[in-house]
């Protein structure tokens, strides 16, 4: 574990700036979306498309990765367009009102299965519902990722909000691991059953942004401030040091969850073949439930010993544990399996969580540099690359069980089954390899974070020190940009 990242005693909360647990937990809950949609579709829409709608694999991989890119595309236009949005109930606000019905809407349909259609009117309708949903997804998650830096500034207070959303999240994502089974397998026809889960979850995913557009607030100020062009706003955003090296922990970090959860049921099913239903409900829901009791340690770590720590912690356990999949088949014990997916669990809470609540930091830190606020952008720009990452990897999943001559609903030659160990047991852990090296080396800690907020309420010239501060914390580029704006 890395050590203390706090040499001086946290000053007290601002009371300004605390949040009531009610309004955090109401806030909280449209995570139970952001986290709950995607790791549904990563459980179980690859194999609903070749198993269920029978479409060969290379072609369920052509649709994820085209509705990956898309959704990624669109971020970056979200995120523009909701620092630029005016309207009486706020720059993010409307959206969440807006979403409700297509939110719901455009979930069910992607697991509505048109029988008797040809292949290729199947894969030309699960494109177009797969980019609806995508771009629902974008037009609420995009403001909502946006809030936390405008509804506090205190950094144990982020901490804190950023932790009532990743426990909704987190929570959604074991409800996800657990009950889609139950539903889909409590009918005769799969297709069915997965149609049923389809419309369940719209609801649940819908009803929440009630209570988000109730409880979330905005700074009606920080609207008025003169934003940059489109491009010249994201290439300011591309030379923070601090972002690049928060993109590099994310990517790497969320990208370890894509192949694990994208893999979890073909690994269960083919490699230690353990039935469909509650068998393998109790595999993915270990790993989840350790997520969520393992959430309240991470965010104590984050709010006394930094955001960076928890990361740390959490990948070097997940980091460790891994390889040990690599040891089991199909005549190793289960109960062995479940426990080392509740200890990966425990890893995989820390890499999670840390991410979001380092954002609205970096934010701070542009702000600063540029003395504008673009919570739109810099949200836009983490979905942007991690979407564009997440699409090739998924992708890639795809077309390897392809070359590695998978075959759906049957039992797997040996390439198959290599294939399935190593995406589980390999390529998770060198991608937190590089998760960690980017956050050793991430600049801001508790001590600067503080020294930062009082920079910027100063409002005056900034010394050498402070300029040194902004070299660690964004780059030569943002020294050159401070010393332009304020004369330095």
């Amino acid at each position: 574990m890395a050590k203390s990242e706090r040499t001086t005693p946290e000053p007290p909360v601002d009371p300004t700036e605390q949040i009531n647990r009610w309004r955090k937990l109401a806030y909280g809950v449209g995570d139970l979306y952001g986290g709950g949609a995607f790791s549904l579709i990563n459980l179980f829409y690859l194999i609903f498309l070749t198993d269920v709608a029978h479409l060969p694999p290379a072609w369920a991989a052509v649709i994820m990765f085209a509705a990956k890119i898309w959704d990624a595309l669109t971020d970056p236009l979200m995120g523009y367009l909701s620092d630029r949005t005016h309207s009486r109930l706020g720059r993010r606000r409307i959206y969440f009102l807006v979403g409700i019905v297509p939110v719901g809407l455009s979930f069910w349909l992607l697991w509505i299965w048109p029988h008797g259609w040809s292949s290729g009117a199947l894969f030309a309708y699960f494109l177009a519902v797969s980019l609806l949903f995508r771009s629902v997804f974008t037009m609420v998650m995009v403001p909502y990722s946006a809030l936390i830096p405008e509804m506090t500034r205190d950094y144990r207070e982020r901490a804190s909000l950023s932790g009532y959303r990743m426990f909704c999240s987190t929570l959604s994502t074991l409800l996800v691991a657990t009950l889609p089974s139950l539903v889909i397998a409590h009918f005769h026809s799969p297709a069915t059953g997965y149609a049923a889960m389809g419309a369940l979850f719209g609801i649940y995913f819908a009803l929440p942004w009630i209570a988000v557009f109730f409880a979330s607030f905005e700074r009606p100020q920080w609207g008025n401030r003169q934003p940059l062009r489109f491009f010249e706003g994201y290439g300011v955003a591309l030379q923070n040091r601090s972002f690049l090296l928060l993109i590099g922990l994310y990517i790497c970090g969320y990208l370890s969850v894509d192949v694990n959860s994208s893999v979890m049921l073909y690994f269960a099913r083919y490699v230690m073949e353990i039935p469909a239903g509650l068998p393998s409900s109790l595999l993915l829901g270990a790993a989840t439930i350790m997520q969520v009791v393992a959430l309240p340690a991470y965010i104590h770590i984050a709010r006394w010993r930094g955001k960076r720590t928890s990361f740390l912690l959490g990948g070097a356990i997940w980091l460790v544990l891994a390889p040990l999949l690599l040891l089991f088949h199909a005549g190793s014990s289960r109960l062995l399996l479940y426990l080392l997916a509740a200890g990966i669990g425990i890893g995989m809470a820390g890499v999670v969580y840390a991410p979001w609540a380092i954002l609205p930091d970096v934010i701070e830190v542009d702000e600063l540099v540029t003395g504008r606020r673009r919570e739109g952008i810099f949200a836009g720009m983490m979905t942007f690359l991690r979407k564009i990452s997440g699409a090739l990897a998924v992708s890639a999943i795809g077309w390897t069980l392809s070359a590695a001559h998978y075959v759906p609903n049957q039992p797997q030659p040996p390439s198959a089954l290599l294939s399935i160990r190593l995406l589980m047991g390999i390529v998770p852990v060198l991608l937190l390899a590089l998760a960690l090296f980017f956050a050793a080396k991430y600049p801001i800690t508790p001590d600067r974070h503080a020294q930062l907020l009082e920079m910027m309420r100063e409002k005056q010239k900034v010394t050498p020190a402070g300029l040194a501060l902004i070299q660690q914390m964004a780059g030569p580029s943002g020294v050159t940009a401070v010393v332009q704006r304020t004369g330095a």
